[in-house]
């Protein structure tokens, strides 16, 4: 394959076309895939008139100001803008140039490149659009939720004012809105912390801090479920598990695992929370002798309000569908995975690796 053969394949690859510009004459050629690229007619020559009609008239003054400033402080030209195709499609083009100059410090010619970067603005443009639009929904959801909060609060306030002078049919109904206000007000705090998470001015204060204390603390928010269903929460803690996180948040990862395993672990069974230091990493594990989760649901679990996955647990307990989603985030965060193996009516196991900040520290010294 000769060399022009060659460089018209990699033009063609990178989807880019090269040119050279004579500044005294005023005249410029162009490659074939340059031609391709900005539809031009086929001719050995154009003019710098052609040249410059290329530019979006919107970006042209800005082009222009550039180039100017590149010729002055003798740079290269490294530039994004829209271009107008002579059929009047418009593309986005990565232009690289350098200027050649003469003895006299003259500019005598241009050789460079345009690249046809419209496929990524277009994608940029669209992640933005996502990204504007899920800022608006998360800005919704807050208020939305901190709108339902005080109307609940009333409706427990009430509740809690007649229950005492109400026969046992009343005290059945009156108990079970109850449960729904607790069901609600529990969505509502999901809400506005998956809002929180996914806000893009959302940032972690990190401290080293013992990851076998929040094991113990989490055990003992979710000690009155376990009991409820007569399950044994066993630990198996390493030593000098110290992980650099964000305490208020990272044991909200914990306690929403040992819930979900409460959940679906049936009744007089064991759960087992692990911490071990392997391999540079720390490692959570929180293991149950549950009903299991089939494998086709697996990559789903982390999916908000996913009803593909979404089922009551083992005595009937209700499943929002945000709390593995908020571990996710979170885990996410501090920059950890979180792993998942599962048997139908066997059992799952939840790990969270997260790197060890003295490992890090001692390879350091």
């Amino acid at each position: 394959m000769e060399l022009s053969e060659q460089l018209h394949r990699v033009e063609q690859i990178a989807n880019l076309g090269s040119y050279q510009t004579n500044l005294t004459t005023g005249i410029w050629t162009a490659s074939s895939n340059f031609k391709t690229i900005f539809g031009l007619p086929e001719k050995e020559e154009y003019t710098v008139e052609e040249f410059q009609a290329l530019v979006h008239p919107d970006d042209f003054e800005d082009v222009m100001e550039y180039f100017n400033q590149c010729l002055i402080e003798q740079k290269d030209f490294n530039y994004e803008y829209r271009c107008i195709r002579p059929d009047g499609k418009m593309i986005y083009v990565n232009s690289r140039s350098q200027v050649h100059y003469g003895p006299d410090g003259q500019p005598l010619k241009i050789v460079g490149i345009k690249q046809d970067i419209t496929k990524r603005k277009l994608y940029e443009q669209q992640l933005e659009e996502l990204n504007n639009l899920n800022k608006k929904k998360n800005d919704a959801l807050k208020i939305v939720a901190h709108d339902l909060r005080s109307p609940l609060a009333h409706i427990e306030g009430v509740i809690d004012l007649i229950k005492d002078d109400l026969n046992e049919e009343q005290l059945q109904l009156v108990n079970f809105q109850a449960k729904a206000c607790e069901l609600s007000k529990s969505i509502v705090e999901e809400l506005i912390e998956i809002a929180r998470l996914e806000s893009n001015t959302y940032d972690l204060e990190l401290h080293k801090y013992d990851l076998n204390e929040l094991v113990l603390q989490a055990i003992e928010h979710v000690s009155f479920k376990a009991n409820a269903k007569e399950i044994d929460i066993c630990t198996s803690l390493g030593d000098e598990i110290i992980a650099l996180l964000s305490p208020k948040k990272f044991i909200r990862v914990i306690d929403n695992l040992l819930s979900n395993a409460i959940k679906f672990t049936p009744v007089g069974k064991t759960i087992t929370v692990l911490t071990e230091q392997k391999e540079g990493k720390l490692i959570l594990k929180v293991i149950d002798e549950g009903i299991g989760i089939p494998q086709e649901h697996i990559s789903k679990l982390f999916d908000q309000f996913s009803k593909d996955v979404r089922r009551k647990g083992t005595e009937g307990e209700r499943s929002i569908g945000l709390g593995l989603n908020i571990v996710k985030q979170i885990v996410d965060l501090h920059n950890g995975i979180i792993e998942v193996e599962s048997k139908e009516n066997k059992g799952s196991v939840f790990s969270v690796i997260l790197d060890s900040p003295l490992i890090a520290e001692q390879q350091e010294v």
